[in-house]
């Protein structure tokens, strides 16, 4: 496992430069900008982490539907909500994930719930208030013409908007003390300390390491010829870990054939 430190002294050596604070500073912002260019370039680059809220009397009382992410969440793997007072168990109930586009439309949100798309009975209370909707307030085609209706309740669906959580509905007292689980996938950690690595410091420093000497070379000494041999030699390693990347998607296709 490489660290930033060591990802910098590849690049000392590189480079035949003698290490410096100064340029200890450049270089940590050249393996850094590096780092960004790969995490955004191949899909199968990145880091993965759990993410946990208990849910508590305020967030019922406020009608909480909006949780903030950590600012690089690439998208959310899985969102459950956990409930944690039966005793003896943990009981895992899975958000359904929405486009935010579809998260305020009743038709496909209690469509969803319900089993039945674009059809709530008349039995459904999505008001929030203690109303009951009939089967008169639905327009032609089964279609109810108003947007869905803020209500307490056990959370069912989400949708990510940015590094922003939404849920719905928002709890009802009686899910205090239950919490969000969620599996993300974050873009590459920014590198800052000496020790700090990243998915890329692990697994591909050599690439790393040419990648960072070419922006080097570009951006501090100004010199083109040698930051194009340094980004053609990165280049090769990305092609090679691009090819990985495709090779792991055909894989996946084939076990879900198989399976």
């Amino acid at each position: 496992m490489a660290s930033l430190l060591d990802v910098r002294n590849n690049i000392y050596v590189n480079i035949n430069r003698t290490s410096t604070a100064t340029m200890d500073a450049v270089l940590t912002l050249a393996i850094n900008s590096a780092c960004e260019l790969i995490g955004h370039t191949i899909s199968s680059i990145y880091e993965e982490e759990f993410w946990y809220h208990t849910y508590v009397t305020g967030d019922a009382t406020s009608k909480t539907e909006n949780f903030a992410l950590p600012s690089t969440v690439k998208l959310i793997r899985f969102m459950d909500l956990v409930d944690t007072t039966t005793a003896g168990e943990e009981v895992y109930y899975p958000l359904l994930q929405l486009s935010p586009d579809d998260l305020t439309d009743t038709n496909k949100v209690e469509g969803y719930r319900s089993g039945n798309i674009g059809y709530t009975t008349s039995s459904r209370d999505i008001t929030g208030s203690g109303g009951i909707w009939s089967a008169s307030t639905f327009s032609r085609g089964g279609l109810n013409s108003v947007g869905r209706s803020s209500r307490s309740g056990r959370p069912e669906i989400m949708a990510r908007v940015g590094a922003n959580l939404h849920v719905h509905p928002y709890i009802s007292t009686d899910y205090v003390g239950w919490k969000l689980r969620g599996l993300l996938v974050m873009y590459p950690d920014v590198l800052s300390g000496d020790t700090d690595t990243n998915t890329i410091t692990n697994k591909y420093p050599y690439a790393l390491t040419h990648f960072a000497s070419g922006i080097l070379w570009a951006s501090h000494f100004h010199d083109q010829q040698r930051a194009q041999a340094e980004f053609q030699l990165g280049g090769q390693f990305l092609s090679s870990i691009a090819s990985d990347d495709q090779i792991k998607k055909l894989v996946n296709i084939q076990s879900r054939i198989i399976g």
